[in-house]
Protein backbone atom coordinates (compact mmCIF):
# COMPACT_ATOMS: atom_id res chain seq x y z
CA UNK A 1 0.00 0.00 0.00
CA UNK A 2 1.50 3.29 -0.72
CA UNK A 3 1.07 6.14 1.71
CA UNK A 4 -1.22 7.88 -0.86
CA UNK A 5 -3.22 4.98 -0.70
CA UNK A 6 -2.73 5.65 3.06
CA UNK A 7 -3.31 9.39 3.10
CA UNK A 8 -6.63 8.42 1.05
CA UNK A 9 -7.92 5.67 3.88
CA UNK A 10 -6.74 7.75 7.24
CA UNK A 11 -7.18 11.57 6.36
CA UNK A 12 -5.02 13.87 8.83
CA UNK A 13 -7.39 15.20 11.57
CA UNK A 14 -10.39 12.35 10.90
CA UNK A 15 -10.98 10.63 13.58
CA UNK A 16 -7.49 9.76 14.63
CA UNK A 17 -3.98 11.92 15.31
CA UNK A 18 -1.01 12.04 13.44
CA UNK A 19 0.50 8.82 15.25
CA UNK A 20 -2.13 6.35 14.56
CA UNK A 21 -2.20 7.38 10.69
CA UNK A 22 -0.25 4.65 8.75
CA UNK A 23 0.98 7.42 5.96
CA UNK A 24 2.54 9.23 8.70
CA UNK A 25 4.12 6.59 10.90
CA UNK A 26 6.14 3.97 8.95
CA UNK A 27 5.82 1.33 11.80
CA UNK A 28 2.43 1.03 11.85
CA UNK A 29 2.27 1.01 8.09
CA UNK A 30 4.67 -2.19 8.60
CA UNK A 31 2.41 -3.92 11.63
CA UNK A 32 -0.39 -3.38 8.87
CA UNK A 33 1.88 -5.61 6.23
CA UNK A 34 2.46 -8.52 8.78
CA UNK A 35 -1.21 -9.10 9.69
CA UNK A 36 -2.20 -9.53 6.28
CA UNK A 37 0.40 -11.56 5.81
CA UNK A 38 -0.17 -14.04 8.65
CA UNK A 39 -4.20 -13.64 7.61
CA UNK A 40 -2.93 -15.24 4.37
CA UNK A 41 -0.88 -17.98 5.74
CA UNK A 42 -4.03 -18.51 7.89
CA UNK A 43 -6.03 -19.34 4.67
CA UNK A 44 -3.57 -21.27 3.04
CA UNK A 45 -3.24 -23.69 5.90
CA UNK A 46 -7.54 -23.50 6.31
CA UNK A 47 -7.47 -24.76 2.67
CA UNK A 48 -5.27 -27.63 2.81
CA UNK A 49 -7.01 -28.99 6.39
CA UNK A 50 -10.23 -29.12 4.49
CA UNK A 51 -8.64 -30.73 1.38
CA UNK A 52 -7.17 -33.48 3.70
CA UNK A 53 -10.40 -34.11 5.66
CA UNK A 54 -12.24 -34.63 2.76
CA UNK A 55 -9.72 -36.69 1.46
CA UNK A 56 -10.01 -38.98 4.88
CA UNK A 57 -13.61 -39.64 4.92
CA UNK A 58 -13.50 -40.55 1.14
CA UNK A 59 -10.93 -43.61 2.99
CA UNK A 60 -12.96 -43.65 5.97
CA UNK A 61 -16.34 -44.41 3.98
CA UNK A 62 -14.64 -47.11 1.48
CA UNK A 63 -13.47 -49.19 4.35
CA UNK A 64 -17.09 -49.65 6.30
CA UNK A 65 -18.53 -49.68 3.12
CA UNK A 66 -16.29 -52.57 2.43
CA UNK A 67 -16.33 -53.94 6.37
CA UNK A 68 -20.12 -54.10 5.52
CA UNK A 69 -20.07 -55.96 2.71
CA UNK A 70 -17.82 -58.90 3.80
CA UNK A 71 -19.81 -58.81 7.14
CA UNK A 72 -22.90 -59.58 5.27
CA UNK A 73 -21.37 -61.90 3.35
CA UNK A 74 -20.37 -63.90 6.49
CA UNK A 75 -23.52 -63.54 8.11
CA UNK A 76 -25.30 -64.70 4.77
CA UNK A 77 -22.81 -68.18 5.13
CA UNK A 78 -23.38 -68.62 8.49
CA UNK A 79 -27.37 -68.40 8.20
CA UNK A 80 -26.64 -71.08 5.11
CA UNK A 81 -24.58 -73.35 7.76
CA UNK A 82 -27.79 -73.07 10.43
CA UNK A 83 -30.57 -73.50 8.42
CA UNK A 84 -29.05 -76.70 6.85
CA UNK A 85 -28.33 -78.28 10.68
CA UNK A 86 -31.78 -77.55 12.02
CA UNK A 87 -33.38 -79.12 9.28
CA UNK A 88 -31.64 -82.05 10.99
CA UNK A 89 -33.86 -83.32 13.69
CA UNK A 90 -31.58 -84.66 16.08
CA UNK A 91 -29.55 -81.50 15.83
CA UNK A 92 -32.79 -79.49 16.59
CA UNK A 93 -33.29 -82.02 19.41
CA UNK A 94 -29.84 -81.50 21.02
CA UNK A 95 -30.33 -77.68 21.20
CA UNK A 96 -33.78 -77.81 23.00
CA UNK A 97 -32.21 -80.07 25.41
CA UNK A 98 -29.17 -77.68 26.30
CA UNK A 99 -31.93 -74.66 26.23
CA UNK A 100 -34.22 -76.73 28.70
CA UNK A 101 -31.25 -77.36 31.09
CA UNK A 102 -29.69 -74.13 31.15
CA UNK A 103 -33.17 -72.47 32.08
CA UNK A 104 -34.03 -75.01 34.89
CA UNK A 105 -30.24 -74.76 36.49
CA UNK A 106 -30.91 -70.67 36.09
CA UNK A 107 -34.51 -70.98 37.74
CA UNK A 108 -33.45 -73.30 40.75
CA UNK A 109 -30.18 -70.67 41.26
CA UNK A 110 -32.51 -67.81 41.42
CA UNK A 111 -35.15 -69.53 43.64
CA UNK A 112 -32.28 -69.87 46.43
CA UNK A 113 -31.34 -66.62 46.81
CA UNK A 114 -35.06 -65.80 47.47
CA UNK A 115 -36.67 -64.88 44.11
CA UNK A 116 -39.91 -66.12 43.46
CA UNK A 117 -41.27 -65.20 46.77
CA UNK A 118 -39.13 -67.86 49.10
CA UNK A 119 -37.74 -66.92 52.07
CA UNK A 120 -36.11 -68.78 55.15
CA UNK A 121 -36.64 -69.37 59.00
CA UNK A 122 -35.35 -70.90 61.42
CA UNK A 123 -36.64 -73.47 64.00
CA UNK A 124 -34.46 -73.48 67.40
CA UNK A 125 -34.38 -75.84 70.16
CA UNK A 126 -35.78 -78.72 68.43
CA UNK A 127 -35.54 -82.28 70.94
CA UNK A 128 -32.93 -84.59 68.71
CA UNK A 129 -35.03 -88.39 68.95
CA UNK A 130 -32.31 -90.78 69.71
CA UNK A 131 -32.54 -94.07 67.99
CA UNK A 132 -30.40 -97.08 69.45
CA UNK A 133 -30.28 -100.14 72.04
CA UNK A 134 -30.78 -97.91 75.10
CA UNK A 135 -30.83 -101.08 77.36
CA UNK A 136 -27.11 -102.24 76.41
CA UNK A 137 -25.36 -99.38 75.11
CA UNK A 138 -23.75 -95.77 76.42
CA UNK A 139 -23.53 -93.20 73.16
CA UNK A 140 -21.35 -89.88 73.67
CA UNK A 141 -21.34 -87.08 71.74
CA UNK A 142 -25.42 -87.09 70.51
CA UNK A 143 -27.23 -83.39 70.73
CA UNK A 144 -30.03 -83.36 72.81
CA UNK A 145 -31.52 -79.94 70.80
CA UNK A 146 -31.74 -78.94 67.10
CA UNK A 147 -31.83 -76.16 64.99
CA UNK A 148 -33.61 -76.40 61.19
CA UNK A 149 -33.64 -73.74 58.43
CA UNK A 150 -36.81 -74.24 56.60
CA UNK A 151 -36.49 -72.77 53.58
CA UNK A 152 -39.46 -71.92 50.68
CA UNK A 153 -43.11 -70.05 50.83
CA UNK A 154 -43.89 -68.35 53.75
CA UNK A 155 -47.55 -69.93 53.80
CA UNK A 156 -46.03 -73.54 53.88
CA UNK A 157 -43.67 -72.77 56.12
CA UNK A 158 -46.40 -70.97 58.98
CA UNK A 159 -48.50 -73.98 58.19
CA UNK A 160 -45.29 -76.72 58.93
CA UNK A 161 -44.63 -74.55 61.94
CA UNK A 162 -48.28 -74.41 63.56
CA UNK A 163 -48.70 -78.32 62.50
CA UNK A 164 -45.36 -79.42 64.07
CA UNK A 165 -45.52 -82.90 62.45
CA UNK A 166 -41.74 -82.75 61.73
CA UNK A 167 -39.25 -85.19 63.65
CA UNK A 168 -35.30 -84.53 64.03
CA UNK A 169 -33.84 -87.70 64.72
CA UNK A 170 -30.54 -89.61 64.42
CA UNK A 171 -30.41 -93.52 63.95
CA UNK A 172 -27.83 -95.66 65.37
CA UNK A 173 -29.33 -98.95 64.87
CA UNK A 174 -27.01 -101.33 62.91
CA UNK A 175 -23.90 -99.73 64.11
CA UNK A 176 -20.61 -101.45 66.04
CA UNK A 177 -19.39 -99.97 69.59
CA UNK A 178 -16.70 -97.75 68.67
CA UNK A 179 -16.42 -93.59 67.05
CA UNK A 180 -18.90 -93.13 64.01
CA UNK A 181 -19.67 -89.50 62.30
CA UNK A 182 -23.68 -89.92 61.48
CA UNK A 183 -25.84 -87.34 59.96
CA UNK A 184 -29.11 -85.84 62.04
CA UNK A 185 -32.04 -86.73 59.83
CA UNK A 186 -35.40 -84.65 59.47
CA UNK A 187 -38.88 -86.43 58.43
CA UNK A 188 -42.72 -85.18 58.01
CA UNK A 189 -41.57 -82.07 56.18
CA UNK A 190 -43.69 -80.67 53.20
CA UNK A 191 -41.89 -82.06 50.29
CA UNK A 192 -42.46 -77.97 48.86
CA UNK A 193 -40.07 -76.83 51.72
CA UNK A 194 -35.77 -77.49 51.82
CA UNK A 195 -34.79 -77.81 55.65
CA UNK A 196 -31.25 -77.69 56.65
CA UNK A 197 -30.28 -78.76 60.34
CA UNK A 198 -27.48 -77.29 62.72
CA UNK A 199 -25.76 -79.59 63.83
CA UNK A 200 -25.97 -81.77 60.20
CA UNK A 201 -23.22 -84.29 61.25
CA UNK A 202 -22.37 -85.24 64.74
CA UNK A 203 -19.28 -87.28 65.76
CA UNK A 204 -20.38 -90.09 68.24
CA UNK A 205 -18.67 -92.71 70.31
CA UNK A 206 -20.98 -96.15 70.96
CA UNK A 207 -19.86 -98.08 74.11
CA UNK A 208 -21.80 -101.05 76.12
CA UNK A 209 -22.97 -101.42 79.14
CA UNK A 210 -21.41 -103.17 81.91
CA UNK A 211 -22.10 -103.76 85.27
CA UNK A 212 -21.07 -103.83 88.69
CA UNK A 213 -21.69 -104.29 92.32
CA UNK A 214 -20.75 -101.39 94.84
CA UNK A 215 -20.88 -100.81 98.83
CA UNK A 216 -23.35 -98.37 100.03
CA UNK A 217 -23.87 -96.65 103.10
CA UNK A 218 -26.63 -93.93 104.24
CA UNK A 219 -26.26 -90.33 104.07
CA UNK A 220 -28.96 -87.84 105.56
CA UNK A 221 -29.57 -85.27 103.74
CA UNK A 222 -32.09 -82.04 104.37
CA UNK A 223 -31.87 -82.43 108.01
CA UNK A 224 -31.83 -79.00 108.72
CA UNK A 225 -35.28 -79.23 107.41
CA UNK A 226 -36.55 -80.54 110.38
CA UNK A 227 -38.30 -79.29 113.02
CA UNK A 228 -36.56 -77.50 115.41
CA UNK A 229 -35.42 -80.07 118.60
CA UNK A 230 -35.96 -83.05 116.18
CA UNK A 231 -33.00 -85.41 114.16
CA UNK A 232 -32.97 -88.37 112.07
CA UNK A 233 -30.10 -90.96 113.72
CA UNK A 234 -29.68 -94.57 113.34
CA UNK A 235 -30.44 -95.67 110.06
CA UNK A 236 -30.19 -99.16 108.51
CA UNK A 237 -30.37 -99.84 105.00
CA UNK A 238 -32.15 -103.08 103.83
CA UNK A 239 -29.29 -104.04 101.63
CA UNK A 240 -25.59 -103.69 101.76
CA UNK A 241 -24.66 -103.21 97.98
CA UNK A 242 -26.26 -102.59 95.01
CA UNK A 243 -25.55 -103.31 90.78
CA UNK A 244 -24.56 -100.18 88.81
CA UNK A 245 -24.49 -100.43 85.21
CA UNK A 246 -23.07 -97.96 82.83
CA UNK A 247 -20.06 -97.64 80.53
CA UNK A 248 -16.85 -99.17 81.80
CA UNK A 249 -14.87 -95.82 81.77
CA UNK A 250 -17.96 -94.02 83.62
CA UNK A 251 -18.18 -97.15 85.97
CA UNK A 252 -14.58 -96.73 86.82
CA UNK A 253 -14.67 -93.17 87.97
CA UNK A 254 -17.24 -94.27 90.71
CA UNK A 255 -15.02 -93.47 94.43
CA UNK A 256 -18.30 -94.36 96.40
CA UNK A 257 -21.97 -94.96 96.89
CA UNK A 258 -24.69 -93.49 99.17
CA UNK A 259 -28.81 -94.35 99.74
CA UNK A 260 -29.88 -90.56 100.27
CA UNK A 261 -32.31 -90.36 103.21
CA UNK A 262 -34.07 -87.54 102.39
CA UNK A 263 -35.63 -85.95 105.93
CA UNK A 264 -37.65 -83.84 103.86
CA UNK A 265 -39.67 -87.43 103.30
CA UNK A 266 -40.29 -87.88 107.07
CA UNK A 267 -43.80 -86.53 108.01
CA UNK A 268 -44.02 -88.51 111.52
CA UNK A 269 -43.78 -86.43 114.68
CA UNK A 270 -42.34 -86.93 117.70
CA UNK A 271 -43.34 -85.91 121.45
CA UNK A 272 -39.97 -83.86 123.22
CA UNK A 273 -37.18 -85.71 124.30
CA UNK A 274 -39.12 -89.03 123.15
CA UNK A 275 -37.90 -90.99 119.81
CA UNK A 276 -39.62 -93.25 117.42
CA UNK A 277 -38.64 -95.34 114.49
CA UNK A 278 -39.80 -94.24 111.28
CA UNK A 279 -39.36 -96.07 107.60
CA UNK A 280 -38.91 -94.86 104.51
CA UNK A 281 -36.90 -95.27 100.89
CA UNK A 282 -33.77 -93.85 100.06
CA UNK A 283 -32.22 -92.87 96.57
CA UNK A 284 -28.75 -94.29 95.31
CA UNK A 285 -26.45 -92.06 93.93
CA UNK A 286 -23.01 -92.36 92.47
CA UNK A 287 -19.99 -90.16 93.46
CA UNK A 288 -16.38 -89.57 91.85
CA UNK A 289 -13.45 -88.63 93.90
CA UNK A 290 -14.22 -84.99 93.79
CA UNK A 291 -17.90 -85.79 95.46
CA UNK A 292 -19.66 -84.89 92.24
CA UNK A 293 -22.97 -87.06 91.67
CA UNK A 294 -22.22 -89.36 88.25
CA UNK A 295 -25.67 -88.99 86.48
CA UNK A 296 -24.37 -91.93 83.53
CA UNK A 297 -24.71 -94.70 85.49
CA UNK A 298 -28.10 -96.65 86.33
CA UNK A 299 -28.70 -98.44 89.75
CA UNK A 300 -30.50 -101.25 90.03
CA UNK A 301 -33.08 -100.97 91.93
CA UNK A 302 -32.94 -96.59 91.40
CA UNK A 303 -33.55 -96.85 95.75
CA UNK A 304 -33.51 -98.79 98.68
CA UNK A 305 -35.55 -99.67 102.08
CA UNK A 306 -34.71 -98.13 105.34
CA UNK A 307 -34.92 -97.55 108.97
CA UNK A 308 -34.06 -94.84 111.18
CA UNK A 309 -34.89 -93.00 114.63
CA UNK A 310 -36.74 -90.04 114.82
CA UNK A 311 -35.67 -88.17 118.19
CA UNK A 312 -36.36 -84.69 119.81
CA UNK A 313 -33.84 -83.95 121.76
CA UNK A 314 -31.54 -80.32 122.97
CA UNK A 315 -29.95 -79.27 120.07
CA UNK A 316 -27.59 -76.56 118.95
CA UNK A 317 -26.89 -74.30 115.58
CA UNK A 318 -23.18 -73.44 115.56
CA UNK A 319 -20.42 -72.42 112.97
CA UNK A 320 -18.04 -74.90 111.06
CA UNK A 321 -14.48 -74.00 111.24
CA UNK A 322 -11.88 -75.05 108.12
CA UNK A 323 -8.91 -76.52 108.95
CA UNK A 324 -6.61 -77.10 106.04
CA UNK A 325 -3.56 -80.01 105.91
CA UNK A 326 -1.16 -80.90 103.63
CA UNK A 327 0.77 -78.94 101.52
CA UNK A 328 -0.55 -77.58 98.19
CA UNK A 329 0.98 -78.35 94.43
CA UNK A 330 4.51 -76.65 93.87
CA UNK A 331 3.86 -72.75 93.33
CA UNK A 332 0.31 -72.65 94.49
CA UNK A 333 -1.33 -71.72 97.74
CA UNK A 334 -4.61 -71.63 98.86
CA UNK A 335 -6.69 -68.28 97.64
CA UNK A 336 -10.27 -68.90 98.75
CA UNK A 337 -12.81 -71.34 100.20
CA UNK A 338 -16.42 -71.84 100.49
CA UNK A 339 -18.41 -73.73 102.47
CA UNK A 340 -21.54 -76.01 101.34
CA UNK A 341 -23.17 -75.47 104.82
CA UNK A 342 -21.59 -72.24 107.11
CA UNK A 343 -23.32 -73.86 110.38
CA UNK A 344 -24.40 -77.50 111.57
CA UNK A 345 -26.68 -78.96 114.17
CA UNK A 346 -25.10 -80.33 117.18
CA UNK A 347 -27.17 -82.82 119.23
CA UNK A 348 -26.47 -83.37 122.67
CA UNK A 349 -28.54 -84.38 126.38
CA UNK A 350 -26.69 -81.92 128.09
CA UNK A 351 -27.82 -78.69 127.50
CA UNK A 352 -25.21 -76.83 129.51
CA UNK A 353 -22.19 -78.59 127.60
CA UNK A 354 -24.14 -77.39 123.88
CA UNK A 355 -24.34 -74.02 125.11
CA UNK A 356 -20.42 -73.76 126.26
CA UNK A 357 -19.47 -74.99 122.30
CA UNK A 358 -18.87 -72.34 120.24
CA UNK A 359 -18.03 -74.57 116.77
CA UNK A 360 -17.00 -77.43 115.26
CA UNK A 361 -14.35 -78.18 112.82
CA UNK A 362 -13.56 -79.90 109.42
CA UNK A 363 -10.12 -80.85 108.59
CA UNK A 364 -9.46 -80.39 104.40
CA UNK A 365 -6.44 -81.94 103.43
CA UNK A 366 -4.90 -80.03 99.64
CA UNK A 367 -2.13 -82.19 99.16
CA UNK A 368 -0.94 -81.81 95.56
CA UNK A 369 -3.92 -79.90 94.65
CA UNK A 370 -3.45 -76.55 91.85
CA UNK A 371 -6.85 -76.37 90.53
CA UNK A 372 -10.06 -75.26 92.19
CA UNK A 373 -11.79 -79.04 93.68
CA UNK A 374 -14.70 -79.42 95.74
CA UNK A 375 -13.56 -81.61 98.69
CA UNK A 376 -15.66 -83.69 100.67
CA UNK A 377 -15.40 -83.63 104.45
CA UNK A 378 -16.09 -85.08 107.95
CA UNK A 379 -16.83 -82.49 110.72
CA UNK A 380 -14.37 -83.45 114.12
CA UNK A 381 -16.62 -83.70 116.93
CA UNK A 382 -15.39 -82.70 119.93
CA UNK A 383 -15.14 -85.59 122.76
CA UNK A 384 -17.23 -83.54 125.34
CA UNK A 385 -19.78 -85.47 128.04
CA UNK A 386 -23.86 -84.60 127.15
CA UNK A 387 -22.65 -84.27 123.34
CA UNK A 388 -23.40 -87.20 121.22
CA UNK A 389 -23.33 -86.22 116.99
CA UNK A 390 -23.52 -83.59 114.44
CA UNK A 391 -25.88 -83.21 111.81
CA UNK A 392 -25.08 -83.56 109.14
CA UNK A 393 -21.88 -85.22 109.55
CA UNK A 394 -20.11 -83.85 106.51
CA UNK A 395 -20.04 -80.88 104.65
CA UNK A 396 -18.30 -79.70 101.07
CA UNK A 397 -15.56 -77.28 100.94
CA UNK A 398 -14.53 -75.74 97.64
CA UNK A 399 -11.08 -74.75 97.37
CA UNK A 400 -9.88 -72.13 94.83
CA UNK A 401 -5.68 -71.88 94.15
CA UNK A 402 -3.32 -69.01 92.76
CA UNK A 403 0.22 -68.31 92.95
CA UNK A 404 2.16 -68.88 95.99
CA UNK A 405 4.56 -65.77 97.27
CA UNK A 406 6.13 -65.59 100.97
CA UNK A 407 6.50 -62.94 103.84
CA UNK A 408 8.40 -63.40 107.28
CA UNK A 409 7.71 -62.17 110.42
CA UNK A 410 10.59 -61.54 112.22
CA UNK A 411 10.87 -61.29 116.09
CA UNK A 412 7.68 -62.94 117.06
CA UNK A 413 6.82 -62.72 121.55
CA UNK A 414 7.00 -66.46 122.64
CA UNK A 415 4.14 -66.83 125.00
CA UNK A 416 4.66 -69.38 128.29
CA UNK A 417 2.06 -71.52 130.04
CA UNK A 418 1.37 -74.24 132.51
CA UNK A 419 4.14 -72.78 134.93
CA UNK A 420 3.58 -74.48 137.84
CA UNK A 421 2.89 -72.34 141.00
CA UNK A 422 5.46 -71.01 142.96
CA UNK A 423 8.19 -71.29 139.95
CA UNK A 424 8.89 -68.82 137.30
CA UNK A 425 10.92 -68.89 133.79
CA UNK A 426 12.98 -67.09 131.58
CA UNK A 427 14.89 -68.12 128.11
CA UNK A 428 18.67 -68.50 128.66
CA UNK A 429 19.27 -65.94 126.08
CA UNK A 430 16.96 -63.38 124.83
CA UNK A 431 15.58 -65.19 121.66
CA UNK A 432 12.49 -64.37 119.30
CA UNK A 433 11.15 -65.97 116.45
CA UNK A 434 11.07 -65.74 113.01
CA UNK A 435 7.64 -66.79 111.01
CA UNK A 436 8.22 -67.34 107.49
CA UNK A 437 4.60 -67.82 105.80
CA UNK A 438 3.76 -68.87 101.93
CA UNK A 439 0.14 -67.60 100.77
CA UNK A 440 -1.25 -65.52 97.89
CA UNK A 441 -0.59 -62.18 97.48
CA UNK A 442 -4.18 -61.17 98.52
CA UNK A 443 -4.04 -63.80 101.49
CA UNK A 444 -0.60 -62.60 103.13
CA UNK A 445 -1.68 -58.48 102.61
CA UNK A 446 -4.03 -59.49 105.28
CA UNK A 447 -2.21 -61.44 107.61
CA UNK A 448 0.25 -59.59 110.78
CA UNK A 449 2.35 -61.08 112.90
CA UNK A 450 -0.40 -61.09 115.65
CA UNK A 451 -2.25 -64.08 113.54
CA UNK A 452 0.35 -65.92 115.27
CA UNK A 453 0.47 -67.32 118.55
CA UNK A 454 4.16 -68.96 119.87
CA UNK A 455 3.90 -70.10 123.18
CA UNK A 456 6.04 -73.33 125.14
CA UNK A 457 4.15 -75.50 127.61
CA UNK A 458 5.59 -75.89 130.62
CA UNK A 459 3.75 -78.40 132.38
CA UNK A 460 5.12 -80.65 134.93
CA UNK A 461 8.41 -78.97 134.95
CA UNK A 462 10.65 -78.56 137.89
CA UNK A 463 13.15 -75.98 138.75
CA UNK A 464 16.27 -75.96 136.53
CA UNK A 465 17.58 -75.70 132.79
CA UNK A 466 15.28 -77.31 130.14
CA UNK A 467 14.71 -77.52 126.24
CA UNK A 468 11.48 -76.94 125.79
CA UNK A 469 9.78 -77.07 121.69
CA UNK A 470 8.04 -74.40 120.56
CA UNK A 471 4.68 -74.83 119.65
CA UNK A 472 2.78 -72.13 116.75
CA UNK A 473 -0.49 -71.66 115.69
CA UNK A 474 -1.51 -69.37 112.91
CA UNK A 475 -4.43 -69.16 110.00
CA UNK A 476 -4.52 -72.43 108.52
CA UNK A 477 -5.37 -71.22 105.29
CA UNK A 478 -1.40 -70.08 104.82
CA UNK A 479 1.37 -72.41 105.07
CA UNK A 480 4.45 -71.59 107.72
CA UNK A 481 7.43 -72.37 109.08
CA UNK A 482 9.30 -70.81 112.20
CA UNK A 483 12.84 -71.03 113.92
CA UNK A 484 14.02 -72.00 116.30
CA UNK A 485 11.59 -75.16 116.89
CA UNK A 486 12.78 -75.12 120.34
CA UNK A 487 14.81 -72.75 123.45
CA UNK A 488 16.00 -72.98 126.41
CA UNK A 489 14.19 -71.82 129.47
CA UNK A 490 15.55 -71.71 133.54
CA UNK A 491 12.92 -72.54 135.94
CA UNK A 492 13.84 -71.08 139.20
CA UNK A 493 11.46 -70.87 142.89
CA UNK A 494 10.00 -67.81 143.28
CA UNK A 495 9.82 -68.47 146.76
Amino acid sequence: MSNNDLNQKYPTGEGQNEEQNPATNPSKAKKVKKEKQKKQVREKATKVKTKAKAANKRTVDGYRKRMSQRFFAILRSISDKFEQLFINNKFAVIISLVAALVLFFTANQFGYLGIFNKSGEIITDIPVTQNYDKENYVVEGLPDYADMTLIGDDSVISMTKSLHEYDVYVNLEGLTPGEHTVDLQVKNINANLTAQLNPARVKVTIMPKVSATFPISSQIINEQNLESGKTLDNVVLAQNDITLRGAQKDLDTIAYVKAMVDANDVNASVEENQSKEIDGRAKIVAFDANGNAITSVVATPTSVDYTATLASVPTKYVDVKVVFTGTPADGKAIESYELDKQSVTVVGSDREALNKLQFVEVEVDVTGYSDTVTIPANITLPQINGISRVVPQSVSVTVKFGAAETKTFQGVNINYSGIGDGLSATATSNIKVDITVTGTKETLAGITADDFNVSIDLSNLSAGVHTVPLKVSGPSIVQYTYSPKQIEVNIVSSQ
